[in-house]
């Protein structure tokens, strides 16, 4: 898919910025000094890792709800998502600057999956399926850790506008009424199989560990 490919291009260049620049790195340790908090050299290798990973899920995700979509009906709602989602991953100078390295395409991941998130919920409320199985909640709540409330803050504020705001919840409004409660049947994706998306999020994230009480 070609949307996914640029945003996991975008990802990757972001990843080898880390593994050559340690910014991220410097940062989560400086944090920690700041707020009087005692986060290791190991703490915070950790923590990379485990953001890598959630990085990591971003396209999967996207993709799995695109393959979902073809089986379900919700073709034109994910096209009209994703169209959105990769226009945001687009652009350089967003809430948190690309220029930044890891950390700049944080907002953009969580932007990708808290819509994805919400869309998802709201297409099992009109029509009984889900886009993905599952909230991302954990997801969700590790990277409002790393961005901060003010940053979350924006970035919901963005998300919800752009849903009151968009063809997304009539497309869904129209499903409702067109597919009616037929269940939902799982649809191969050609990378994950039948893995819902819940699993890809468990294998790929490992369950993330919430951070030490010492430094939370």
């Amino acid at each position: 898919m070609k949307d996914t490919g640029m945003i996991a291009a975008k990802i990757q260049l972001a990843i080898q910025h880390e593994d050559r620049h340690h910014s991220v790195h410097a940062a989560l340790l400086q944090h920690a000094r700041d707020i009087g908090g005692a986060m290791t050299d190991d703490d915070a290798r950790f923590l990379i890792d485990q953001t890598k990973a959630v990085l990591s899920i971003v396209p999967n995700t996207l993709s799995a709800a695109g393959a979902a979509a073809k089986g379900a009906g919700y073709e034109r709602v994910v096209a009209e998502l994703t169209k959105r989602l990769v226009a945001y991953w687009a652009e350089a100078n967003d809430v948190v600057p690309d220029h930044l390295g890891m950390i700049g395409v944080l907002d953009d991941a969580y932007c990708t999956l808290a819509a994805l998130d919400r869309m998802s919920k709201a297409c099992a409320a009109r029509t009984g399926r889900s886009l993905v199985d599952g909230d991302l909640g954990e997801t969700l709540k590790f990277l409002h850790w790393l961005l901060g409330d003010a940053i979350i803050a924006r970035l919901n504020a963005l998300v919800e506008a752009d849903m009151r705001t968009n063809p997304w919840l009539d497309l869904i409004n129209n499903l409702a009424a067109q597919l009616g409660q037929m269940p939902q049947m799982p649809v191969a994706n050609p990378v994950w199989g039948t893995m819902s998306t819940g699993q890809i999020v468990d294998h790929q994230v490992n369950l993330m560990r919430p951070p030490p009480p010492s430094w939370r």
